[in-house]
């Protein structure tokens, strides 16, 4: 089964929530006011919510409390609204997408780290745009969840054979299903008309050496999936402390020094504890 035809099987998953494209649609429009975008925003209660929520956290980390959704735009940007919107439609577009094969929450927690951890790395190395690797983090493995969505049986059989293998996930999926997550969720992201940087980077994020549009935030990705806690599906937690399979050319992006990867370690789970709360508890 082609990536395209997998995706064609969820409808669901046709398009983003409607408020993430009205937004974008006025933040595109040279003469809307802050106003009229969060008027907007505010027609969706939940969404917006969730916006002041974010903004007031750590993943911004601001030094005062920003009460307004004007104020929050003023502060973060149109752009950056229309990031935080992105990631918030995303995990919302898969709430109706069940699977036996993998725990939800461990399966976010893992995306929202490695968004995390992609910053993290983007901004120990001095890169720009690090919200996009934020996203580009976040929507890595989406493809896992059309698949075992999708093809259960295929799937459960290719993760008892990986649970017992030496061989790379993607490897055994295309031997199973004659594609990898990686290329899924390519496919999905392109589906939705998001740009390329997240298409590449999900396409690419086991092989960096393949990207050729985007390799430096592809590399991020590769990086920080490797530094982030593994969610095997059916089988919890890989040990922390194993050697994580980095590419040789991305290496140099990982800081040396043990005690700088702690650091953002110890600062990235907290984080993920609370953006975790934030997109996946319901608001009053």
């Amino acid at each position: 089964m082609t990536p395209d035809t997998m995706i064609s099987r969820l409808r669901s998953l046709d398009s983003l929530p409607d408020a993430y494209y009205r937004v974008e649609t006025l933040i595109a429009d040279p003469y809307a006011t802050v106003t009229a975008i969060a008027d907007t925003l505010r027609g969706d209660p939940a969404m917006a919510s969730r916006v002041l929520g974010v903004v007031n956290s750590a993943f911004y980390g601001f030094p005062t409390r920003v009460d307004t959704i004007p104020m929050a735009i003023t502060i973060i940007g149109t752009r950056g609204l229309r990031d935080l919107m992105l990631g918030m439609s995303v995990t919302r577009a898969f709430r109706g997408i069940g699977t036996q094969l993998v725990s939800m929450e461990r399966f976010w927690e893992h995306a929202i780290y490695c968004g995390l951890m992609a910053r993290a790395l983007g901004r120990e190395n001095g890169q720009r745009d690090a919200e996009q690797l934020f996203l580009a983090g976040l929507f890595h493995d989406l493809g896992k969840l059309v698949i075992y969505h999708v093809m259960p049986n295929e799937a459960a059989a290719l993760l008892r054979e990986f649970a017992t293998s030496d061989r790379p996930l993607p490897e055994l999926e295309q031997r199973h299903l004659g594609c990898d997550h990686g290329e899924v969720g390519q496919a999905l992201l392109r589906r939705w008309y998001l740009p390329e940087l997240f298409q590449e980077a999900a396409a690419c994020h086991h092989n960096p050496e393949q990207a050729t549009l985007h390799p430096d935030t592809t590399a991020l990705v590769h990086a920080a999936d490797a530094l982030t806690r593994k969610v095997e599906p059916g089988y919890g937690f890989q040990p922390v402390d194993r050697e994580p399979p980095i590419h040789p050319d991305v290496r140099p992006l990982i800081p040396q020094d043990p005690e700088t990867i702690q650091r953002l370690r110890l600062t990235v789970d907290t984080e993920t504890v609370e953006l975790y709360e934030l997109l996946f508890t319901e608001p009053y």
